[in-house]
């Protein structure tokens, strides 16, 4: 270009002028070494910059967000290279350049203002608008686009003027530091999730997704405070001292405060030799423990729990045949958790009816009275202070056991939320409208009928109502205990031993096996196998609750098991066999269905 001078001018140094021209506005400034360059101007309050020198080993574009690799020599001026969001070594970055720098080139790092003449839509793949917020960008560069997954987020400037030419601007402002809140915090903006983890990076998965090991502070207040409910909402109620939740359009107490129950169940077959049996997790003492021998209550005088073994006196030992059920409690009666929990036994003597418990059960909930190992319902005796008083007093030698239950603190799972539902039931009545006890589930449930344990195969829990499979009797005593609040394991028994209800003696024995290749006339509880094609007769005038088992190992389709007289799965037709190595049982339910099939 041509240069005109009115004036001599002399030059003693020598300077290294640009090759081209700038932008409007910009002015002409050395970097004190000879090197002119245009730049903005400085010093009118619009931006605010620092000195440096490329050293990343290419040129730098305008407005590409730089990070501090170093000093140059013994001055205060940083080397800079491109920020880099995928990468923790290269963030955050310092500011953007004010101009284009090439390699080893020198010149301003804007940390602050406005930066002018850029092209400011499309950023990326992003076509922007005012106001729009700017971040580094992965691999370098400016993003309209926060970074996901384990980038790292920075959030560098706003759009000013949008220009698809280089007429466009952006407000700097660095704050030198990623993931926009400081550690521990990471906030997903376009997922709207928080994650949070001490002294690290953590990529919320939930709502808040917190990494720790420590605990969670949850709100905390009385009664009075609690705010408006809404289904999903969770605080500890300090009026109460027990955590607490909102459902179903009501406050309700939510087990495990202080520790609450931990069931477990274990069955086995015993052989009538072994008395040493696994409870499946260790037990304080025999009080947390439910034994039962073919649906039929042990007294806690017959065994004895160490650790997670539970071990039965000599001559208790479970007979060979029979179905052993261990249901245990591992901190549920824990005095500090949810109450005291004492074992009482007496003997009768036919006139006592008041016995003394160890302690004052908080009512007749809280309490589980056994005598001679059968279930009595809580409509045949009530509880005063200490002393239970029974309607009946039990005959001489009759052993009474009493499980006896007085809550504490309610810090955790309590028996306060053990109800009991009495019915009397009306011929083949099969449904029972629960109206004390609200249970959730079927394992939160014990059935009695007439004292006698019912298998929890024997009935269902529908829309707050017990339905038995099988009608009671009319004039049958129907007993339903609903344990709300205790998580447990399902639940078995029976409703009869060898055909008995009521009080059950249960002796060693064996099941009675009769291998026939003949025709044979059945008898109630025993298991027959075919050998030969041969005909079963059943008995003519069976009792409900009877069964009998039969196997066909005769390798033929033709073995037959008479009717006689009853009906067989509603019918009155006998049964053929026609399935090779078929095994089932057989149980009298009355006139109309006769004998029903179990198993296959």
């Amino acid at each position: 270009m041509a240069v005109k001078f009115k004036d001599t001018i002399n030059i003693n140094d020598s300077y290294t002028l640009p090759t081209g021209d700038g932008t409007t506005g910009q002015v002409m400034t050395t970097d004190g070494s000879g090197n002119i360059t245009f730049g903005d101007p400085g010093g009118d309050g619009e931006v605010v910059k620092i000195e440096c020198k490329n050293t990343s080993g290419s040129t730098i574009t305008k407005g590409t967000p730089v990070y501090i690799s170093g000093t140059v020599g013994s001055s205060f001026r940083i080397q800079v290279a491109p920020a880099d969001a995928s990468n923790v070594a290269k963030m955050p970055a310092v500011g953007v350049l004010e101009a284009d720098l090439i390699n080893n080139g020198e010149g301003y790092v804007v940390t602050g203002g406005i930066l002018k003449n850029l092209i400011t839509t499309p950023i990326g793949l992003d076509y922007t608008s005012v106001n729009d917020t700017l971040y580094v960008a992965v691999g370098g560069g400016l993003s309209a686009q926060p970074p996901s997954g384990a980038n790292y987020i920075q959030n560098i400037g706003k759009v000013a003027r949008v220009s698809s030419t280089a007429s466009g601007s952006i407000v700097v402002s660095s704050i030198l530091r990623t993931n926009q809140v400081p550690a521990p915090l990471f906030v997903n903006v376009a997922n709207q999730k928080v994650g949070i983890k001490p002294n690290g990076y953590h990529s919320p998965s939930v709502s808040l997704d917190i990494s720790a090991t420590d605990a969670v502070q949850m709100p905390a207040g009385t009664t009075v405070q609690r705010p408006t409910g809404a289904n999903g909402m969770f605080r500890y109620n300090s009026t109460d001292n027990q955590f607490e939740g909102y459902a179903d359009g009501a406050w309700g107490a939510i087990a495990g405060g202080g520790g609450g129950a931990t069931a477990a169940r274990a069955t086995y077959s015993p052989n009538g030799s072994t008395l040493a049996f696994a409870i499946g997790q260790s037990i304080s003492d025999e009080n947390n423990v439910f034994v039962y021998i073919d649906g039929v209550y042990q007294e806690k005088s017959t065994f004895s729990v160490s650790g997670s073994t539970l071990t039965f006196g000599t001559g208790n030992e479970p007979p060979n045949g029979t179905t052993l059920e261990i249901i245990s409690y591992a901190s549920a009666p824990a005095v500090v958790d949810i109450g005291q929990v004492q074992n009482n036994t007496f003997s009768g003597n036919g006139t006592t009816t008041t016995f003394t418990l160890s302690i004052a059960p908080t009512n007749e909930a809280h309490t589980l009275v056994y005598i001679n190992g059968v279930y009595q319902e809580k409509s045949t005796y009530s509880v005063s202070g200490s002393t239970l008083t029974l309607s009946e007093a039990p005959d001489t030698g009759d052993s009474i056991e009493v499980e006896s239950r007085k809550t504490l603190l309610p810090t955790g799972v309590t028996f306060s939320n053990l109800d009991s539902d009495l019915f009397t039931a009306t011929a083949a009545q099969t449904s029972f409208t629960l109206v004390n006890g609200t249970p959730t589930a079927k394992s939160q449930t014990l059935v009695y009928i007439n004292g006698v344990y019912q298998n929890k195969s024997t009935y269902s829990l529908t829309s707050g109502a017990i339905v038995l499979s099988t009608g009671a009797d009319a004039g049958d005593e129907v007993e339903v205990v609903s344990l709300e609040g205790l998580v447990a394991p399902p639940l078995n028994g029976v409703s009869s031993v060898n055909g008995q209800t009521g009080d059950v003696t249960v002796a060693s024995s064996k099941y009675d096996v009769s291998v026939i290749s003949t025709n044979t006339n059945a008898q109630a509880f025993y298991t027959y196998v075919f050998t030969a094609t041969a005909t079963l007769t059943l008995p003519a005038s069976p009792e409900v609750g009877q069964w009998i088992k039969v196997s066909n190992m005769s390798g033929t389709l033709t073995p037959v098991v008479a009717a006689n007289g009853n009906n067989i799965m509603g019918a009155s037709s006998d049964l053929t066999i026609d399935a090779l190595n078929a095994g089932f049982e057989m149980v009298y339910s009355g006139a109309t269905k006769g004998w029903v099939l179990i198993g296959n």
